[in-house]
């Protein structure tokens, strides 16, 4: 369901996307003279009709300040459904900085349509993609393009919702958004405006049209980094739908959704080929999720209201192909055929940890299924994420099941917490050169991603990267690459490397080196904390995860070499984050363990819980910056 808005609205035109591309965010205001363009007026008027349909119309007019700008906004895109929607261009010129007009001319005009061979229907998506390029344009002047976007039918039947939220990091002079419905329509829209100034109301034929208006002419500066999580409720904008709550929102894609997911004879049989030999419910689960993950590829479903309703099951079948309501069907149906009941499940794909109060079909822009009998969420739409697991940006969301709806649900917080182990054995030579063998494993979520990583690596490819890791940093070695068989689905991964490198160490003579594996693992410990040294403190929330690192290295140097400084022990303990180092030297070999034990317990962090972590990596760094000193 990730396309359920794009096919079913048009998109913004290609120069309010440069817009947002642009817009800085933050708490001060930006001086007038460093803004690149202003949004002059945005206004966009939906006029609804009783079934749900409706027509937006648009009238952008864009001031463009900097030759960047001008550049950049030189193409407004307006994409949409040719089978429920018709786009018509009202209005689209250049307005010159010395007043003249420059119309778009007709020769300007590119559209870019999706349909079957000799006028069949298309069976992926009937997107149309109309384009217009401003003629003309340079610093100083205004881009306006005016469209409206007519729809046919209604996403779903006799509802409506949409969203339009703005950014306060940029330039809009007038903003308004009206919206032109029955005196029925009126008594069951619900409505939320943040910062925006409702006007009188206007009485019409019967008709009700009420207008939001809001302003931004000075936009604040950016000095939020982290955008890992969004509050859509945050922004200015307008919220408005007919749904009452998210569980309508739910029922109202189940209606056509849970007919899709029959247990044909085809299911059936072929539920019971994938289930053979497994021995419990829990094993045969795993087996049909595996089997939808690793065979159904993935495919948009943007054909009219396919947006928002899944496939039937026997054209994703032969053609091995589907979108998110696909996979989520055909997994439904066969689990239903092996009596494992399951229901579908929309969630935001995106950055939105929390639904908007307004209910808004936008906001749940994906679906996967839920198993109440295991209580786990699964995505069969990822074919590098094993059974039991989440792809990263799928954690701790808020989920509308389309069956046993209850406020509240969320999926689970997260898949576990990532284990790796280094181990490193470095034998030095009289000549600077090495000789090493390291052993990486991998457990829990990296481990799965460690096999994602190297699962498509061929055998030529596979024979280079020992080579290839040491000429990155400018040396010449030699070596072999082997690992676990990355194919099945599992989130278990171990590989390891044997190496010889010419003149990485500066012997005979004196130097230094850091400590570390010396070959590339998912997860090193001092990448981990110099990535937290860089943060900037936020005051909002963000994606994280907990991973324990263990880094076990030996250094054996020759006897004609003496170890003049090696780093000290240390150990940190702060809130749920350890770290442990120690640092044994005998004879001629230094035997070093550093375990990083980061128990962070879920998807999302507090800033306090961010400002806790890097306390602990400024107390952490010098230790791993330091050096052992030979000569």
């Amino acid at each position: 369901m990730n396309e359920m808005i794009r096919c079913a609205r048009a998109a913004l035109p290609r120069a309010c996307a440069f817009a947002a591309m642009l817009a800085a965010t933050g708490t001060h205001a930006v001086p007038n003279d460093e803004l690149e363009w202003r949004m002059s007026r945005y206004s966009v008027k939906y006029e609804l009709s009783d079934d749900g349909s409706y027509s937006d119309t648009h009238v952008l007019s864009v001031k463009l300040l900097s030759d960047r700008a001008a550049q950049g906004g030189k193409e407004s895109t307006v994409t949409y459904s040719t089978s429920v929607q018709k786009v018509e261009v009202l209005e689209a010129y250049t307005l010159k900085a010395d007043g003249r007009h420059v119309d778009v001319p007709k020769g300007n005009y590119q559209v870019e349509t999706n349909s079957g061979l000799e006028k069949g229907a298309a069976a992926f998506s009937d997107w149309s993609t109309l384009t217009l390029v401003f003629p003309d344009l340079a610093k100083g002047d205004t881009k306006v393009f005016s469209y409206r976007v007519s729809a046919t039918q209604p996403m779903f039947p006799g509802q409506f919702s949409t969203y339009e939220s703005f950014n306060r990091r940029a330039a809009y002079d007038d903003v308004r958004i009206e919206v032109d419905a029955s005196a029925a329509m009126w008594a069951r829209l619900r409505v939320r405006a943040n910062e925006m100034k409702a006007q009188p109301p206007r009485e019409h034929d019967g008709r009700r049209a009420l207008t939001w208006q809001w302003d931004n002419k000075q936009p604040e500066v950016e000095t939020r980094r982290d955008w890992s999580v969004y509050d859509a409720d945050g922004d200015a904008g307008v919220a408005v739908s007919t749904f009452v709550g998210y569980g309508d929102v739910a029922q109202a894609y189940g209606v056509a959704a849970r007919p899709k997911a029959a247990v044909t004879p085809r299911v059936r049989k072929l539920a019971d080929e994938i289930a053979k030999g497994t021995t419990t419910r829990r094993d045969t689960a795993s087996a049909l999720y595996t089997w939808v993950a690793r065979n159904i590829t993935y495919a948009g479903n943007c054909v009219g209201l396919g947006a928002v309703v899944p496939r039937d099951i026997d054209f994703i079948l032969d053609n091995h192909m589907g979108d998110c309501k696909d996979h989520a069907t055909l997994l439904q149906a066969l689990l239903a055929a092996k009596d494992i009941p399951s229901t579908q499940a929309l969630i935001n794909a995106g950055s939105s940890y929390q639904l908007p109060a307004i209910p808004v079909v936008s906001m749940v822009n994906h679906v996967i299924d839920y198993v109440p009998e295991f209580d786990l969420y699964l995505d069969s739409t990822s074919d590098d994420t094993p059974f039991g697991m989440l792809p990263g940006a799928d954690y701790d969301k808020p989920t509308l099941l389309v069956d046993g709806y209850r406020d509240g649900t969320r999926t689970q917080r997260s898949g576990g917490r990532s284990e790796e182990v280094i181990r490193t054995v470095v034998d030095i030579r009289e000549d600077g050169s090495a000789h090493g063998e390291v052993t990486v494993s991998t457990k829990g979520p990296i481990g799965a991603q460690s096999r994602a990583m190297l699962r498509n690596v061929d055998k030529k490819t596979q024979a280079e990267i020992v080579k290839n890791y040491f000429k990155s940093s400018g040396y010449t070695a030699t070596g072999t690459f082997t690992m676990d068989d990355p194919a099945e689905l599992l989130d278990t991964h171990r590989y390891a490397a044997t190496f010889d490198v010419a003149g990485i160490f500066n012997i005979p003579g004196s130097g230094a080196f850091n400590v570390g594996p010396m070959f590339s693992a998912p997860a090193q410990i001092a990448g981990l904390i110099g990535m937290e040294m860089q943060r900037q403190p936020e005051t909002v929330l963000m994606t994280c995860s907990g991973i324990r690192v263990v880094e076990d290295m030996t250094f054996r140097f020759p006897k004609t070499v003496q170890m003049v400084f090696t780093p000290q022990p240390l150990a940190v303990n702060e809130g749920d984050f350890t770290y442990t180092a120690s640092y044994v030297r005998s004879a001629n070999q230094l035997a070093v363990k550093r375990t990083l034990d980061d128990r962070t317990p879920g998807a999302l962090c507090t800033p306090e819980a961010m400002a806790t972590l890097k306390r602990f990596a400024q107390k952490v760094m010098p230790n791993l910056r330091a050096q052992v000193v030979y000569q």
